[in-house]
């Protein structure tokens, strides 16, 4: 990863900020618009940041991770069960339409 992948100028402001974070925003420049070996590294170095942090802070940080991922899979589970209810009572719609 390299600080002079170079930002395209029409991007938003919002993301000008963020890709202009020192350390952050850099890695995120160069997964989005750099290498494709870049999303490997980006990866390695979030896991290394993580087991790091499970060394200094032990069960906390695992329970923690635990409890986040456990929230966005129900929360992904719920926004399934939800599509699919949607979409069959939206096809029920369409059956009884049709004469």
């Amino acid at each position: 990863m390299s600080i002079i992948t170079p930002i395209p100028p029409k991007l938003p402001l919002y993301q000008r900020l963020f890709f202009n974070i020192p350390v952050l925003g850099w890695m995120a420049r160069d997964v989005v618009y750099g290498d494709r070996d870049n999303i490997v590294w980006a990866g390695v170095i979030f896991a290394a940041i993580w087991l790091w942090g499970v060394t200094q802070w032990g069960v906390l940080l695992l329970l923690a991770t635990f409890s986040v991922a456990t929230c966005l899979l129900v929360a992904g589970g719920f926004y399934v069960w939800f599509s699919v209810q949607v979409a069959r009572a939206e096809a029920r719609g369409r059956k009884t339409e049709k004469p």
